[in-house]
Protein backbone atom coordinates (compact mmCIF):
# COMPACT_ATOMS: atom_id res chain seq x y z
CA UNK A 1 0.00 0.00 0.00
CA UNK A 2 1.04 3.59 -0.92
CA UNK A 3 1.49 5.97 2.01
CA UNK A 4 -0.81 9.06 0.82
CA UNK A 5 1.51 12.22 0.68
CA UNK A 6 1.92 14.47 2.94
CA UNK A 7 -0.58 17.71 3.23
CA UNK A 8 0.49 20.96 3.48
CA UNK A 9 1.26 21.96 7.30
CA UNK A 10 -1.27 25.16 6.58
CA UNK A 11 -4.72 26.43 6.24
CA UNK A 12 -6.40 28.10 3.63
CA UNK A 13 -7.61 30.48 6.24
CA UNK A 14 -3.86 30.75 7.09
CA UNK A 15 -2.85 31.54 3.59
CA UNK A 16 -5.23 34.19 3.77
CA UNK A 17 -4.21 35.77 6.70
CA UNK A 18 -0.86 35.73 5.76
CA UNK A 19 -1.11 37.39 2.48
CA UNK A 20 -3.18 40.57 4.05
CA UNK A 21 -0.36 40.82 6.25
CA UNK A 22 2.28 40.75 3.71
CA UNK A 23 0.23 43.39 1.22
CA UNK A 24 -0.02 45.36 4.84
CA UNK A 25 2.97 45.11 6.30
CA UNK A 26 1.18 45.83 9.69
CA UNK A 27 -0.18 43.24 11.82
CA UNK A 28 -3.24 45.91 13.24
CA UNK A 29 -4.45 46.89 9.24
CA UNK A 30 -4.53 43.40 8.53
CA UNK A 31 -6.64 42.51 11.37
CA UNK A 32 -8.78 45.12 10.67
CA UNK A 33 -9.41 44.40 6.43
CA UNK A 34 -10.08 40.63 8.14
CA UNK A 35 -12.47 42.15 10.55
CA UNK A 36 -10.81 39.95 13.02
CA UNK A 37 -9.10 40.97 16.18
CA UNK A 38 -5.42 41.29 16.64
CA UNK A 39 -4.04 38.78 19.18
CA UNK A 40 -6.25 35.97 16.87
CA UNK A 41 -4.38 37.13 13.81
CA UNK A 42 -1.04 37.20 15.54
CA UNK A 43 -1.59 33.86 16.63
CA UNK A 44 -2.32 32.49 13.22
CA UNK A 45 0.57 33.34 11.76
CA UNK A 46 2.70 31.89 14.71
CA UNK A 47 1.03 28.59 14.37
CA UNK A 48 1.95 29.15 10.66
CA UNK A 49 5.55 29.77 11.05
CA UNK A 50 5.54 26.92 13.86
CA UNK A 51 4.42 24.73 10.99
CA UNK A 52 6.71 25.82 8.08
CA UNK A 53 9.48 26.19 10.93
CA UNK A 54 11.02 29.49 9.54
CA UNK A 55 10.41 32.99 10.54
CA UNK A 56 8.14 34.69 7.61
CA UNK A 57 8.12 37.93 9.27
CA UNK A 58 10.41 40.74 10.62
CA UNK A 59 9.22 42.27 13.22
CA UNK A 60 10.03 46.18 13.05
CA UNK A 61 8.46 49.27 15.26
CA UNK A 62 6.69 50.10 12.31
CA UNK A 63 4.90 47.46 11.57
CA UNK A 64 6.31 43.86 9.82
CA UNK A 65 8.67 42.75 6.79
CA UNK A 66 8.73 39.94 4.76
CA UNK A 67 11.82 37.52 5.58
CA UNK A 68 13.19 35.46 2.61
CA UNK A 69 11.38 32.69 3.53
CA UNK A 70 8.29 34.52 3.71
CA UNK A 71 8.96 36.22 0.13
CA UNK A 72 9.25 32.87 -1.34
CA UNK A 73 6.46 31.49 0.76
CA UNK A 74 4.54 34.63 -0.30
CA UNK A 75 4.87 33.78 -4.49
CA UNK A 76 3.57 30.41 -3.20
CA UNK A 77 0.87 31.47 -1.49
CA UNK A 78 -0.59 33.32 -4.22
CA UNK A 79 -0.16 30.30 -6.46
CA UNK A 80 -1.93 27.95 -3.85
CA UNK A 81 -5.20 30.48 -3.35
CA UNK A 82 -5.47 30.88 -7.11
CA UNK A 83 -5.81 27.26 -7.38
CA UNK A 84 -8.12 26.67 -4.59
CA UNK A 85 -10.03 29.44 -6.21
CA UNK A 86 -10.22 28.07 -9.49
CA UNK A 87 -11.00 24.05 -7.59
CA UNK A 88 -13.34 25.58 -5.31
CA UNK A 89 -15.37 27.23 -9.03
CA UNK A 90 -15.11 24.04 -10.90
CA UNK A 91 -16.72 21.93 -7.54
CA UNK A 92 -19.68 24.68 -8.00
CA UNK A 93 -19.60 24.20 -11.90
CA UNK A 94 -19.87 20.29 -11.48
CA UNK A 95 -23.09 20.56 -9.26
CA UNK A 96 -24.60 22.93 -11.42
CA UNK A 97 -24.44 20.58 -14.79
CA UNK A 98 -21.64 22.70 -15.93
CA UNK A 99 -19.21 20.78 -15.84
CA UNK A 100 -18.62 16.99 -15.63
CA UNK A 101 -19.79 14.43 -18.52
CA UNK A 102 -23.23 13.75 -20.19
CA UNK A 103 -23.95 10.76 -22.00
CA UNK A 104 -26.56 11.44 -24.99
CA UNK A 105 -27.56 8.60 -26.89
CA UNK A 106 -29.51 9.00 -30.29
CA UNK A 107 -30.92 6.92 -33.41
CA UNK A 108 -29.19 7.59 -36.71
CA UNK A 109 -32.20 9.65 -37.61
CA UNK A 110 -31.47 12.37 -34.73
CA UNK A 111 -27.99 12.76 -36.47
CA UNK A 112 -29.30 14.25 -39.51
CA UNK A 113 -32.06 15.87 -37.65
CA UNK A 114 -32.90 17.10 -34.28
CA UNK A 115 -29.14 15.82 -32.99
CA UNK A 116 -26.77 18.47 -34.24
CA UNK A 117 -28.75 21.68 -33.11
CA UNK A 118 -28.69 20.47 -29.60
CA UNK A 119 -25.64 19.94 -29.31
CA UNK A 120 -24.68 22.89 -30.29
CA UNK A 121 -26.96 24.65 -27.86
CA UNK A 122 -25.59 22.71 -25.29
CA UNK A 123 -21.76 23.47 -26.19
CA UNK A 124 -22.12 27.04 -26.16
CA UNK A 125 -24.16 27.11 -23.01
CA UNK A 126 -21.87 24.71 -21.35
CA UNK A 127 -18.61 24.66 -22.88
CA UNK A 128 -16.91 22.76 -20.00
CA UNK A 129 -18.92 19.90 -20.32
CA UNK A 130 -17.68 16.94 -21.70
CA UNK A 131 -20.85 15.62 -24.45
CA UNK A 132 -20.66 11.94 -24.89
CA UNK A 133 -22.62 11.10 -27.72
CA UNK A 134 -23.38 7.03 -28.83
CA UNK A 135 -25.20 6.77 -31.77
CA UNK A 136 -27.60 3.40 -30.39
CA UNK A 137 -29.95 1.33 -32.27
CA UNK A 138 -33.85 1.92 -31.08
CA UNK A 139 -34.60 -0.79 -29.47
CA UNK A 140 -32.01 -0.33 -27.20
CA UNK A 141 -32.24 2.95 -26.33
CA UNK A 142 -34.73 1.92 -23.03
CA UNK A 143 -32.25 -0.32 -21.72
CA UNK A 144 -29.26 2.09 -21.70
CA UNK A 145 -31.51 4.54 -20.05
CA UNK A 146 -32.60 2.29 -17.53
CA UNK A 147 -29.04 0.75 -16.38
CA UNK A 148 -27.37 4.04 -16.45
CA UNK A 149 -25.39 3.79 -19.30
CA UNK A 150 -27.24 6.68 -20.80
CA UNK A 151 -28.40 9.69 -19.22
CA UNK A 152 -30.59 11.11 -22.01
CA UNK A 153 -31.43 9.89 -25.85
CA UNK A 154 -32.93 11.43 -28.42
CA UNK A 155 -35.00 8.44 -30.00
CA UNK A 156 -38.99 8.20 -31.28
CA UNK A 157 -41.79 8.31 -29.04
CA UNK A 158 -42.53 5.51 -26.74
CA UNK A 159 -38.74 4.59 -27.12
CA UNK A 160 -37.41 5.67 -23.64
CA UNK A 161 -39.51 2.56 -21.85
CA UNK A 162 -41.27 2.73 -18.60
CA UNK A 163 -40.62 5.80 -16.30
CA UNK A 164 -39.60 7.72 -18.41
CA UNK A 165 -40.06 10.95 -19.65
CA UNK A 166 -40.07 12.97 -23.17
CA UNK A 167 -40.14 16.04 -24.90
CA UNK A 168 -40.81 16.60 -28.20
CA UNK A 169 -37.77 17.91 -30.25
CA UNK A 170 -38.55 17.56 -34.50
CA UNK A 171 -41.53 16.07 -36.50
CA UNK A 172 -40.70 14.87 -40.16
CA UNK A 173 -43.13 13.68 -42.79
CA UNK A 174 -42.17 10.70 -44.51
CA UNK A 175 -40.79 11.08 -47.77
CA UNK A 176 -39.76 8.81 -50.55
CA UNK A 177 -35.98 8.14 -51.38
CA UNK A 178 -35.86 6.42 -54.88
CA UNK A 179 -32.93 5.51 -57.56
CA UNK A 180 -32.15 8.31 -59.48
CA UNK A 181 -33.30 5.92 -63.17
CA UNK A 182 -36.52 5.00 -61.72
CA UNK A 183 -39.54 6.19 -63.00
CA UNK A 184 -41.37 7.64 -60.77
CA UNK A 185 -38.11 9.87 -59.73
CA UNK A 186 -38.84 12.10 -62.67
CA UNK A 187 -41.78 14.35 -63.77
CA UNK A 188 -45.20 14.88 -62.03
CA UNK A 189 -45.53 13.43 -58.28
CA UNK A 190 -47.00 10.38 -58.36
CA UNK A 191 -49.76 9.28 -56.36
CA UNK A 192 -48.75 7.00 -53.26
CA UNK A 193 -50.82 3.88 -55.12
CA UNK A 194 -48.60 4.35 -57.69
CA UNK A 195 -45.97 2.84 -55.06
CA UNK A 196 -47.89 -0.23 -54.64
CA UNK A 197 -46.16 -2.17 -56.76
CA UNK A 198 -43.03 -1.22 -55.84
CA UNK A 199 -39.86 -3.22 -53.38
CA UNK A 200 -39.77 -1.58 -50.67
CA UNK A 201 -36.90 -1.28 -48.24
CA UNK A 202 -38.01 -0.62 -44.50
CA UNK A 203 -35.95 -0.90 -41.09
CA UNK A 204 -37.32 -4.10 -39.09
CA UNK A 205 -40.60 -3.41 -36.81
CA UNK A 206 -38.84 -4.75 -33.72
CA UNK A 207 -35.91 -2.35 -34.06
CA UNK A 208 -38.03 1.09 -35.05
CA UNK A 209 -42.36 -0.36 -34.60
CA UNK A 210 -43.10 3.62 -35.01
CA UNK A 211 -41.70 3.90 -38.16
CA UNK A 212 -42.52 0.43 -39.70
CA UNK A 213 -46.29 0.74 -38.87
CA UNK A 214 -46.41 4.78 -39.66
CA UNK A 215 -45.04 3.09 -43.19
CA UNK A 216 -47.45 0.55 -43.32
CA UNK A 217 -50.63 2.20 -42.15
CA UNK A 218 -49.52 5.11 -44.63
CA UNK A 219 -49.38 2.68 -47.56
CA UNK A 220 -52.82 0.53 -46.40
CA UNK A 221 -54.79 4.15 -46.56
CA UNK A 222 -54.01 3.95 -50.47
CA UNK A 223 -55.05 0.33 -50.22
CA UNK A 224 -52.09 -1.85 -50.94
CA UNK A 225 -49.52 -3.36 -47.84
CA UNK A 226 -45.75 -2.30 -49.07
CA UNK A 227 -43.85 -5.00 -50.95
CA UNK A 228 -40.65 -5.36 -48.48
CA UNK A 229 -37.88 -6.52 -50.25
CA UNK A 230 -35.08 -6.21 -48.30
CA UNK A 231 -35.19 -4.89 -44.28
CA UNK A 232 -31.94 -2.85 -42.83
CA UNK A 233 -31.30 -1.63 -39.20
CA UNK A 234 -29.60 1.77 -40.40
CA UNK A 235 -31.31 3.99 -42.32
CA UNK A 236 -27.81 4.71 -44.21
CA UNK A 237 -27.79 1.33 -45.32
CA UNK A 238 -31.35 1.77 -46.65
CA UNK A 239 -29.96 4.65 -48.82
CA UNK A 240 -27.11 3.24 -49.94
CA UNK A 241 -29.33 0.33 -51.00
CA UNK A 242 -31.10 2.87 -53.02
CA UNK A 243 -28.54 4.13 -54.96
CA UNK A 244 -27.99 0.70 -56.43
CA UNK A 245 -31.43 0.23 -57.78
CA UNK A 246 -32.46 -2.69 -55.25
CA UNK A 247 -35.92 -0.98 -54.30
CA UNK A 248 -37.44 2.16 -52.86
CA UNK A 249 -37.98 4.16 -49.25
CA UNK A 250 -40.23 6.02 -47.38
CA UNK A 251 -37.95 7.84 -44.74
CA UNK A 252 -38.19 10.95 -42.51
CA UNK A 253 -37.37 14.21 -44.30
CA UNK A 254 -34.92 14.50 -42.35
CA UNK A 255 -32.53 11.89 -43.67
CA UNK A 256 -32.27 13.61 -47.61
CA UNK A 257 -30.08 15.57 -45.63
CA UNK A 258 -27.31 12.73 -46.51
CA UNK A 259 -26.84 13.49 -50.08
CA UNK A 260 -25.65 10.35 -52.17
CA UNK A 261 -25.04 9.69 -55.67
CA UNK A 262 -27.61 8.20 -57.31
CA UNK A 263 -30.45 8.99 -54.64
CA UNK A 264 -33.62 11.22 -55.57
CA UNK A 265 -35.55 12.47 -52.65
CA UNK A 266 -39.48 12.90 -53.29
CA UNK A 267 -42.01 14.27 -51.67
CA UNK A 268 -45.21 12.13 -50.31
CA UNK A 269 -48.76 13.35 -50.74
CA UNK A 270 -50.48 13.74 -46.89
CA UNK A 271 -47.55 12.06 -45.29
CA UNK A 272 -47.67 11.52 -41.71
CA UNK A 273 -44.83 12.68 -39.43
CA UNK A 274 -42.41 11.28 -37.80
CA UNK A 275 -41.34 12.20 -34.35
CA UNK A 276 -38.03 12.89 -32.68
CA UNK A 277 -37.93 13.08 -28.82
CA UNK A 278 -35.53 13.50 -25.94
CA UNK A 279 -36.16 10.59 -23.54
CA UNK A 280 -34.28 10.49 -20.16
CA UNK A 281 -35.18 8.86 -16.52
CA UNK A 282 -36.53 10.80 -13.85
CA UNK A 283 -33.95 9.16 -11.43
CA UNK A 284 -31.16 9.83 -13.85
CA UNK A 285 -27.96 10.96 -11.43
CA UNK A 286 -26.34 13.44 -13.95
CA UNK A 287 -26.65 17.03 -12.80
CA UNK A 288 -26.00 18.07 -16.09
CA UNK A 289 -29.28 16.46 -17.98
CA UNK A 290 -30.98 20.14 -16.07
CA UNK A 291 -28.27 21.77 -18.50
CA UNK A 292 -29.47 19.27 -21.75
CA UNK A 293 -32.84 19.96 -20.45
CA UNK A 294 -32.61 24.07 -20.51
CA UNK A 295 -31.46 23.90 -24.13
CA UNK A 296 -34.08 21.99 -25.41
CA UNK A 297 -36.59 24.21 -27.64
CA UNK A 298 -39.54 22.00 -28.32
CA UNK A 299 -42.25 21.87 -30.33
CA UNK A 300 -46.01 22.16 -29.72
CA UNK A 301 -47.68 19.18 -29.06
CA UNK A 302 -49.89 18.19 -32.42
CA UNK A 303 -53.26 19.28 -32.95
Amino acid sequence: MIDPPDLPPFTYVQLRYFLTVATQGHIGRAAELLNISQPPLSRQIQALEQALGHRLFQRTAHGVTLTAAGQTFQEQAVTLLRAAGRTAEHVDAAARGLRGRLRLGFTMYAAYGALPALVRRVSEAAPDLELSLSEVLPDAIAAQLRDGRLDAAITFPGGGGDGSHSRLLARDPLIAALPRQHPLAQGALPSLAAYAEQPFLICPRHQAPLLYDSITRYCQSAGFTPQVRLQAYLQQTLINLVAEGLGIAFVPASVSRAQLEGVVYRPLPDPPSIDQVLVWKSASPSPSLAVLLAQVAPLPDPP
